[in-house]
């Protein structure tokens, strides 16, 4: 797995920070995806983290130069690269704690999505997402 830039989030405390950085295709080759992953608490430069993504899991090592709480950009392995869409889940990181670059937005649950289905999802920027619905909500509920 390429690890393509590292860059200092501060002190925040941060598990996992997921999002699309960038998706190109050049020709002749499958389009490339990567997420910026924060380095966890207690990881350093040669450590392995585990990135979870889709409801799967991959290891990569945390590049040098790098700890805890740095963002680095991760080359996604291709069977966890869906075809249009990355899903992006924001894990439960509070106001204060949140890494300069996100956006948190108050998501309704459209009328007829179930748990664990997927919708789509307009960010204030203009850029779309797929989301999954949480086992624990369903249509009418809002989620962060």
């Amino acid at each position: 797995r390429q690890v393509r830039r590292c860059k200092r989030a501060g002190n925040r405390r941060t598990e996992l920070l997921q999002r699309q950085a960038d998706a190109s295709q050049s020709v002749g080759s499958a389009p490339v995806t990567t997420i910026d992953v924060a380095v966890p608490p207690g990881h350093k430069a040669g450590d392995v983290m585990a990135v979870e993504l889709h409801g799967s899991s991959f290891d990569v090592i945390v590049p040098e130069g790098c700890c805890e709480g740095a963002v680095v950009a991760v080359e996604l392995p291709a069977e966890t690269v869906e075809e249009e869409d990355i899903v992006e889940e924001e894990e439960d990181i509070a106001e204060e704690e949140q890494v300069a670059g996100t956006e948190r937005v108050v998501v309704n649950i459209p009328e007829g999505v179930r748990p664990g289905d997927t919708f789509d999802v307009q960010a204030l920027w203009g850029g779309k997402f797929k989301v999954r619905c949480p086992d624990s909500l369903a249509a009418g509920e809002s989620m962060v």
